[in-house]
């Protein structure tokens, strides 16, 4: 990233498009400027409350195969402790 930390929440966007890569994030500005811009065109929402990064592993590798086939048919899904949603 350019500025590391500091890089805004535009330039990552903007980076994640012209690469063709997944944003994920738990930022829900990113899923108003994906609903309304479609900026970022591809967005992983991550809806789990505070948990420890040991969890959130947990729930990759359990969701992992849904969460590649889910991109498959939507720009956007949301992943909780609870399952994934595919939004449409």
């Amino acid at each position: 990233m350019p500025d590391r930390n500091r890089t805004s929440d535009r330039i990552l966007a903007e980076f994640a498009d012209r690469d063709d890569r997944i944003l994920i994030s738990k930022d829900r500005d990113f899923v108003d400027w994906h609903l309304i811009q479609g900026i970022p065109g591809k967005l992983m929402m991550i809806t789990t409350g505070n948990i420890s990064n040991d969890q959130l592993m947990k729930l990759f590798e359990v969701y992992f195969d849904k969460i590649e086939s889910a991109f498959q048919e939507s720009e956007f899904i949301e992943l909780s402790q609870t399952g994934l949603v595919i939004h449409q």
